[in-house]
């Protein structure tokens, strides 16, 4: 049996419940437990969900429930969504929502610079040359390892030492990047996805789709792709943010007052450099022993360097750039 246009036109109409608050433009409709709003899938009598607002759009139908106007049609391929630009609004019951990413920026890092010692300079290698003597120095020489290590067989020290110290080897240093991140600004829309069947009564070219006061109207598609005609409003948004702010590599100069301070040379009476019997500064003078007996010595020296000349500042690197990318398309 056929159904009359009176019919058909109470079957168009439609309650919207919202998931959150009530939709601008979207009217509530009474709960059965005496509320502000029906359950989805107990609808009032002669109204049906959102859900279950499609079909074919017979002869003489026309878009008029709440809730629903007509839009253009959805091309192949892409979503029907609507778009609330102040990510305020709730979504209406049987619509998906969702969050996209609009807008992200952020200034680059800031970038310091600092050094320090990295190696300190070597100041106990090699072997120490002595001029020695039983009156004065320069009767002689002798040979002493200069590595630092605790020495042995022992001997006689002699009555008279002189020696220069060992020249400072190496040295190098290391560089610190300080690095600050200001804070990143985001501005998100929300979505309210639909996938359902459109309804027809509208003009040839359109159809019959969930739309709302504030909301705009549009059609999504993963990538960044041309806009369709029919919906010629165009944004890149995106699922996601990443920010790859950072600093690149900073350098030094080569370090500066690098020396050797405190040399010594200590005979001991043991073998394990314990129990020391006479020390000898090592500074160029001619130094007077007691030419004692010894069983173990060992040569020390404090190493020492500045550092603080920065060669090469870090640049700030990186940036900020939406993560999936989608196209939304809009009608005018």
């Amino acid at each position: 049996m056929r159904l009359s246009g009176a019919v058909l036109a109470g079957l168009f109409f439609i309650a919207l419940v919202p998931s959150c608050a009530t939709l601008v433009g979207v009217e509530a409709i009474p709960d059965v437990d005496g509320g502000s709003d029906a359950a989805l899938g107990e609808d009032a009598p002669g109204e049906r969900s959102l859900v279950e607002q499609g079909g074919e759009g017979e002869a003489g139908a026309s878009c008029t429930a709440p809730g629903w106007g007509c839009v253009p049609a959805v091309p192949q391929g892409w979503a029907y969504e609507l778009v609330d630009q102040t990510d305020t609004a709730g979504c209406a019951a049987g619509l998906t929502t969702n969050e996209v990413v609009a807008a992200a920026s952020g200034s680059p890092a800031s970038c310091t610079c600092t050094c320090g010692v990295g190696q300190e300079p070597s100041c106990t290698y090699g072997t120490l040359t002595g001029s020695i003597g039983s009156m004065g120095c320069g009767e002689g020489t002798a040979s002493y390892d200069a590595t630092g290590k605790c020495v042995t067989p022992g001997g006689v020290s002699p009555v008279y030492l002189q020696a220069a110290p060992m020249t400072p080897s190496g040295g190098s240093c290391a560089a610190s990047v300080g690095k600050s991140v200001p804070l990143m600004q985001e501005t998100k829309w929300r979505t309210c996805g639909y996938s359902g069947p459109f309804d027809g009564g509208c003009p040839a070219g359109e159809v019959c789709a969930p739309v709302a006061s504030g909301l705009s109207s549009c059609v999504a598609v993963a990538g960044n792709v041309q806009c369709p005609a029919s919906y010629p409003s165009s944004s890149t948004v995106g699922t996601g943010v990443s920010d790859t702010r950072s600093c690149g590599v900073c350098t030094c100069a080569a370090p500066t007052g690098v020396g050797c301070s405190g040399e010594t040379l200590t005979f001991y009476a043991d073998t394990g450099c314990t129990s020391a019997v006479e020390t000898v500064p090592i500074d160029f003078s001619c130094q007077q022993l007691a030419g004692s007996t010894y069983n173990s010595y060992a040569y020390a020296a404090t190493p020492g360097e500045s550092c603080g000349s920065v060669a090469q500042q870090p640049a700030a690197t990186g940036g900020v750039s939406l993560t999936g990318a989608t196209t939304l398309c809009c009608a005018p």
